[in-house]
């Protein structure tokens, strides 16, 4: 039925009505045309969202009026694709919603045309739809300089908009991919304009500009960067809205969820992030991650969540106080092959762990990152670790080069603090550089009120060139250490394991070798003027926690690299050979318990080596 015009309005309309029967012809036919699009019925269309539909989703109109379902026409390219139609209504008898549906699916495309026409019960027409669609098959796509937001984002017709892409791919599909030509996205988080990622929607970047069907995310680097800038108020306590990034993985995202091949830059202000994830457990790999200007700068923060960082270059950026190459807090994600530089600020960490337990394996030169002195409130600060694990942090980190970088005032190569106990395995560790006339420390491990596991690592104290270099550093710390091999390449004091305090001893030494620590292997300092020194290895070894220890030269095949510099790991081979010492090749203590492999992935025999590597 016909809906009901009641008050002062309809009677209007019926004295029109009536009076115009007495009228001239003409008069008559215009206000008969006013009176018939006034009866004309209505009409919505869903989906409406930017002319996009999927190749499998119904085209669903509903009228205001109950139509004669003998009055369809269908025209247009979809027409002949579709079932003709389907109608229904909440009501029976009633025919006020046309579903159209693919009778298998509809053409891929852009430019799909739909023309419907239909009188209602009372012989009234509808204005005839004209709809065009672009039709999607479970990909959207992006274009930097070709796009535009109000196209459906097929190829021919593609989004301008990384945002706009992944809001109408997550309005079709559960699991979805938005495809990225080469070329520059600039966001603004200050302004609210950055990019959120949706669940199941994967994003990928490196798509040639003018061929889709080409893809290379080295060659046709596709830049997602922030360049907006917001300060805190506070900056000691920054809230959440005020940590700027360039891209967010939203909440609920699975490791389904993939971000793949883009360079993500952070922009400025109190806290800059590259990629902020928190809630969520994406892939992302294959990416440059970097973080920005910001007082605190981040390229990744990763926060009560788990994803997997795959085969990235990461960088923490340049910030005035602190430079993160990645930060989690409560996450236990796995960090697998990637490269990792902690940035340039005035403290610096190449992964930050906080309440964390990630899986770190197979990641190379990891480095801690550029820390030049600053003064902050009379401290000079110039500190930088490759890896930081804090407040009960227990990674497992295996397989990696690890070297701690530049530090003015301190360097590590891993830095353990408050009750955290990392499983440090099969892994290279140059502790990093102190610059000359700095009075600065290197350590390859340096560990405070933490345990853990050390072992069958080449530990290489650093050079600390006017200071000290050392191996390993324990302050009331007692970790398991075996099977490691240490050494120092410069420092005017370099020492193989130093101790501060009567309660910072190993909970065991076992089958290490200490060699080229000129100063000391092993000391133990109680106070400023008592410090017992165990550089004697019968000594050593007579300790109630200390067994089977050796130094010796192991022989590696080329312990500095063709350049001559350690510190620059990639070029450096500290394999075994046949030819070095029987007693690294076959003195280490089994510790199959733990683990199997070396850190090229073979079996370890017994007897096992000393190091990082098997040497049958």
């Amino acid at each position: 039925m016909r809906y009901a015009m009641v008050g002062s309005f309809s009677i209007g309309i019926l004295a029109l009505f009536m009076t115009l029967l007495s009228c001239e012809i003409p008069l008559k036919e215009t206000l008969m045309e006013v009176v018939k699009d006034y009866s004309r019925p209505m009409t919505s269309v869903s989906p409406d969202l930017d002319g996009s539909l999927d190749k499998y989703s119904p085209v669903i109109i509903t009228f205001t009026e109950t139509m004669n379902p003998l009055s369809l026409t269908l025209s247009g390219l979809m027409a002949a694709e579709s079932d003709g139609g389907i109608w229904s209504d909440s009501e029976p008898g009633l025919n006020s919603v046309l579903t159209i549906s693919p009778r298998s699916s509809w053409t891929v495309g852009s430019g799909r045309t739909l023309s419907v026409q239909c009188l209602d019960q009372d012989g009234y027409d509808i204005e005839t739809l004209a709809l065009i669609f672009g039709v999607l098959d479970g990909v959207v796509y992006v274009h930097a300089t070709g796009g535009n937001n109000n196209y459906p984002g097929t190829e021919l017709e593609p989004k301008k908009s990384i945002q706009s892409a992944i809001d109408v791919a997550g309005e079709f599909y559960s699991e979805a991919e938005v495809h990225v030509s080469g070329g520059g996205y600039q966001v603004n988080y200050s302004q609210g304009n950055y990019i959120i990622m949706k669940k199941g929607i994967s994003l990928l970047g490196g798509y040639k500009s003018d061929d889709w069907q080409v893809r290379n995310y080295v060659l046709y680097e596709t830049i997602i960067s922030d360049s907006g800038s917001i300060i805190a108020p506070d900056p000691d306590n920054v809230p959440d809205q005020f940590r700027s990034r360039a891209v967010d993985c939203g909440t609920g995202l699975t490791l389904a969820t993939i971000i793949e091949g883009f360079t993500i830059i952070g922009g400025g202000g109190s806290v800059s992030i590259g990629l902020n994830c928190s809630g969520s457990n994406p892939t992302i790999q294959n990416n440059i991650v970097k973080g920005g200007l910001g007082d605190l700068s981040a390229a990744l923060r990763i926060k009560d969540c788990s994803p997997l960082i795959f085969n990235n270059d990461i960088n923490g950026g340049i910030g005035g106080d602190e430079s993160l190459g990645i930060f989690t807090a409560n996450s236990t994600s796995i960090i697998e092959g990637n490269r990792i530089n902690g940035g340039e600020a005035s403290s610096c960490n190449g992964i930050f762990n906080y309440a964390s337990n990630p899986i770190i394996r197979n990641n190379s030169l990891i480095f801690g990152g550029d820390a030049r002195a600053s003064n902050t409130d009379g401290i000079t600060i110039g500190l930088s670790n490759a890896i930081l694990n804090m407040e009960g942090s227990n990674p497992i980190i295996s397989g990696n080069n690890i070297n701690g970088g530049y530090g003015w005032v301190s360097v590590s190569g891993i830095n353990n603090s408050s009750n955290s106990s990392p499983s440090i395995r099969n892994n290279l560790i140059f502790a990093g550089i102190g610059p000359a006339a700095q009075n600065s420390l290197s350590f390859g491990i340096m560990s405070e009120d933490s345990n853990g596991q050390i072992q069958n690592n080449i530990i290489n104290g650093g050079r600390a060139e006017s200071f000290v270099s050392c191996g390993i550093q324990l302050t009331n710390s007692h970790p398991v250490i075996a099977n490691n091999i240490l050494f120092n390449s410069g420092g005017d004091e370099q020492y193989g394991v130093y101790m501060f305090g009567a309660g910072g001893y190993p909970a065991s030494f076992d089958n290490n070798d200490i060699y080229n620590c000129d100063t000391a292997r092993l000391i133990e300092e109680i106070s400023e003027s008592i410090k017992n020194d165990y550089n004697d290895l019968s000594t050593m070894n007579a300790l109630s926690w200390a067994n089977s220890n050796i130094s010796v030269d192991p022989q590696f095949v080329n312990v500095n690299g063709t350049d001559g510099d350690p510190a620059s790991m990639e070029d450096n081979d500290w394999h075994l050979q046949s030819s070095s010492s029987t007693a690294v090749k076959t003195g280490g203590i089994n510790l199959s318990a733990y683990f199997t492999i070396d850190k090229d992935g073979a079996a370890r025999t017994n007897p096992w080596s000393i190091g990082a590597y098997e040497q049958d």
